[in-house]
């Protein structure tokens, strides 16, 4: 039987049901948050203005040598944001800007030391370690430098080659390298106290041990390298005109750094002392056409004449000089004059203090506080005061690939600036202040690890009454 239901319960029916669905619809909307009104997108005010520049330190008065430029006499040098922006006589100086006066001072370029042994680094640096976490910017050593003109120092690490510097996810997959290891390096700033710009670059060499090139079997055994890295990079080309076909991940058949060796992108140093090892290193460096620095080369002056059409470039220490044999005394053995010979063939050359270290020999100047006292013997073995302030600054920035940023005073580059109270290769010279990265890391007043006196009291006449 049907059920039959009147219009006006139906109606009633659908009534009921629409003001339970309003209610139900006011109730959840009650619950729920507002919705804000879409925001325009906010700007930090570093995306709507550049950052202003700092202030603008202005260093009067002084005697410039700018290395690469010839020398400005009471000349002005401003620097703003750790960099050079200008040098030259009658400079304006800004309003507000910080002056410091240098009238009747010497300001050069920081010196740099290419055979700095661990300083600035402490730890572990090998392994998985970055090297950023080894660095100690607080080692006392740094401020000994500072206090004789070293405001960059290229540092030995103990890491054998990139692998030891650089945490990466996976150890770099490369043949064995055995005796041809490269040594780790670390080129650093001497910013005292303040990690920040102290780190400038990894390994700016393939730096290896003299020993891997001596005798027969390891001459036969580098050589066998070279043809290595060659049949590696021509495979790599070939594979490039090829496409990408072969396996991914594929265990490369030469040591990596010979690589970068063989394609420009290194520089070979090692050590080389006599006749005949300076001539192996350029006959190999010829034949496979990749670049060399020698340090040592205490037989150069002998062949210095075939140094510079090689492009040989050299690291020298002029104090220490290698005893000649017995009876060939003229065609072996070293001399203080190698510098003046290097520079009359044309070979750059740099020049190292005769221990990578801060020691007690330093009051002998045999230690690395010794650096520029290295450059004054290469001057009274007959070298020019030009090229002997150019080893200790350009010509090292040079070797390591940093000449736009260190080694000479120009607009644009680092303001590591020395403030001397004499000619910079006056062994009485003293550092007054040394500027790193435009900021004052060394006052000989303030850190007093050096004698602090008048220098003038000394020049006064004194008169005795009879």
């Amino acid at each position: 039987m049907k059920t039959k239901i009147n219009k006006s319960g139906l109606k009633f029916m659908i009534l009921v049901m629409l003001g339970l669905a309003i209610a139900a619809s006011t109730v959840i909307a009650q619950d729920r948050p507002l919705r804000r009104p879409p925001q325009p997108p906010q700007t930090t005010p570093e995306e709507t203005e550049e950052e202003s520049p700092g202030p603008i330190i202005a260093i009067v008065g002084g005697k410039i040598y700018t290395v690469t430029q010839e020398i400005i006499r009471e000349g002005t040098i401003l620097v703003q944001d750790g960099k050079i922006l200008k040098a030259g006589q009658d400079l304006a100086v800004p309003e507000g800007a910080e002056v410091i006066d240098a009238a009747g001072r010497h300001l050069v370029p920081g010196f740099i030391a290419l055979n700095a042994s661990r300083i600035g680094v402490s730890g572990t640096t090998g392994g998985q370690n970055l090297v950023q976490d080894a660095l100690n910017p607080f080692d006392q050593n740094m401020q000994y430098l500072l206090g004789v003109g070293i405001t960059t120092v290229c540092s030995s690490t103990g890491a054998g080659g990139q692998r030891g510097m650089r945490r990466t996810p996976q150890p770099t997959p490369t043949a064995p390298e055995g005796v041809f290891g490269s040594t780790g390096q670390i080129v650093l700033k001497m910013t005292y106290g303040d990690i920040e710009g102290m780190f400038v670059k990894e390994n700016p060499f393939y730096a290896v041990r003299s020993a891997s090139f001596r005798g027969g079997l390891n001459c036969f055994n580098w050589r066998e390298e070279l043809k290595r890295a060659q049949s590696f990079i021509k495979a790599q080309d070939n594979q490039t005109d090829e496409g990408e076909g072969g396996r991914r991940g594929q265990r490369p058949s030469a040591n990596q750094d010979v690589v970068r060796l063989l394609q420009g992108e290194a520089v070979l140093r090692t050590d080389a002392q006599t006749i005949d090892q300076i001539r192996d290193m350029i006959i190999f460096s010829r034949s496979y056409g990749y670049r060399i620095i020698l340090e040592g080369v205490d037989e150069g002056w002998l062949i210095a004449d075939e140094l510079g059409p090689a492009g040989v470039a050299a690291i020298i220490t002029p104090r220490s000089t290698m005893t000649p044999q017995a009876g060939r005394e003229e065609i072996t053995g070293g001399t203080m004059e190698l510098a003046m010979h290097l520079e009359r063939a044309g070979v750059p050359f740099a020049i190292n203090a005769q221990s990578g270290s801060v020691s007690l020999g330093g009051m002998a100047g045999r230690d690395l506080q010794g650096l520029p006292l290295q450059a004054m013997f290469a001057v009274s073995g007959g070298c020019s005061e030009k090229s002997a302030l150019a080893a200790l600054t350009i010509v090292p920035a040079r070797m390591m690939g940093l000449q736009d940023r260190i080694g000479s005073i120009e607009a644009g580059k680092d303001a590591d600036i020395l403030i001397l109270d004499g000619h910079p290769l006056d062994y009485k010279t003293y550092v007054e202040k040394a500027l790193v990265n435009g900021k004052v890391y060394y006052d000989r007043a303030a850190a007093r690890i050096l004698p602090v006196f008048d220098r003038s009291f000394y020049e006064q006449q004194i008169k005795i009454d009879k």
